[in-house]
């Protein structure tokens, strides 16, 4: 207990990091570019992320899997780290110069151009991405002092260089930078920089990674409430829509921090036994009801506090609607993620992604063509999304659990 005690207060050292930042940077930001601006900022970052998920293969979970198995092993555990990185950074050639010339083409301005090209860090981060170390060895102290130095100098870029509306460019330069620094700092603590792998080991060790990736690529491509929404919005209704939905997106996201960490924590237990999982259910949904009365209650001085003199009443709307995803999150990372990715057939996790993800795509296109479609009705349909697949692992989970019962 004392151990997953410990693992629980660095990982929540680690999320304090990832939010206090944030928390610190939007409202002064918000109030020195206006919502206009910041709402570009927030598509480009978008459409920056969808290619992101992209390159990334979602490979998260099956890398967890690949370094657990490859602890005692020096060079295989070096390898399983580095796999990943060449993967997606060979992906990542192809897709960036896709998004530069959009940008090219969609920017309205040599400044919104230059937002846009800055704004391509979300693809550097998910290529030179650690967390599948961190979460499966247990290892979280060079996390903590990455995520610290990188903030650190966000946060001194922000409030030194930020100053007036036009500064609106300044914003994804410094994220931009914060995120390269840190990248030879980890190459050198974890002494990744003596690595010696021959290429074409790389090439067919990358198979296996493209052979489970190819379910949950194709499902995050049509996974759109979580990778396009905000060019979605952007294109549909505009930048000032943007960037209210993403400062309750925001809050919601900050929300769900407890979940994330109750699920890293739990990936190295070895929780096998149903009742386990359904046990720790009732704990999530109670601590969902728990924040969720809280947002009710308070949501609206958060996005007072964010928005300041910007802030609507459909702003406040919108957090409401989002927040229902707070019921669904915690059992979805406990079934999904802790069950399904952890002991079904490895592509199976993929395979409910992309089924949930066409389910999701139909439902929204005919939401579009059969009623007043706006950010409300959008809004409820991202929850919609999340709902579906935590019910293709819930039900899955369901039958595991009689098949072990006959």
């Amino acid at each position: 207990m004392n151990k997953l005690s410990n693992k629980i207060i660095k990982l929540f050292c680690i999320r304090f990091n990832q939010i206090a930042v944030p928390l610190l940077i939007y409202p002064y930001t918000i109030s020195v570019v206006g919502l206009e601006s910041f709402g570009v900022i927030s598509f480009w970052l978008g459409l920056s992320a969808f290619f992101a998920k992209i390159i990334s293969l979602n490979m998260d979970s099956f890398s967890l899997r690949v370094v657990s198995r490859s602890l005692g092993n020096k060079y295989e555990l070096k390898k399983s780290i580095i796999m990943p990185l060449f993967i997606k950074g060979c992906i990542s050639l192809f897709f960036i110069p896709i998004y530069i010339l959009f940008a090219l083409n969609y920017a309205s301005s040599n400044e919104q151009f230059v937002v846009a090209l800055f704004c391509l860090y979300p693809i550097f981060q998910a290529v030179f991405n650690f967390n599948h170390y961190f979460v499966a060895t247990g290892k979280f102290n060079i996390w903590i002092f990455i995520s610290f130095f990188s903030n650190v100098f966000l946060l001194l870029g922000i409030f030194i260089l930020v100053n007036k509306p036009e500064d609106y460019t300044i914003y994804p330069i410094v994220y931009f930078f914060s995120v390269l620094l840190p990248i030879p700092v980890i190459f050198k603590v974890m002494r990744l920089n003596y690595f010696k792998f021959n290429f074409s080991i790389l090439l067919r060790s990358s198979r296996e990674y493209i052979s489970v990736s190819k379910w949950l690529v194709s499902g995050k491509l049509l996974q759109l409430h979580m990778n396009a929404a905000k060019p979605i919005i952007g294109f549909l209704f505009g930048y000032t829509a943007v960037a209210i939905y993403d400062v309750s997106e925001k809050i919601v996201n900050i929300s769900k921090i407890p979940f994330s960490i109750i699920s890293d924590s739990l990936f190295s237990e070895q929780m096998k036994k149903g009742h386990a999982f359904l046990r720790v259910s009732f704990i999530s949904i109670f601590i969902s009801l728990l924040i969720y009365s809280l947002l009710y209650l308070f949501g609206e001085y958060a996005l007072l506090y964010l928005l300041g003199n910007q802030y609507t009443i459909e702003s406040f709307a919108i957090l409401k609607i989002l927040s229902l995803i707070l019921f669904i999150t915690p059992l979805s990372l406990l079934f999904g993620v802790n069950f399904v990715v952890k002991f079904a057939e490895q592509t199976l996790y993929g395979k409910f992604l992309l089924s949930s993800s066409v389910i999701s795509v139909a439902v929204l296109g005919l939401l579009f063509f059969t009623c007043d479609f706006g950010l409300k009705i959008f809004s409820f349909w991202v929850v919609f999304c999340e709902f579906i697949l935590f019910f293709h692992c819930f039900v899955y989970f369901i039958k595991e659990q009689h098949v072990k019962s006959l």
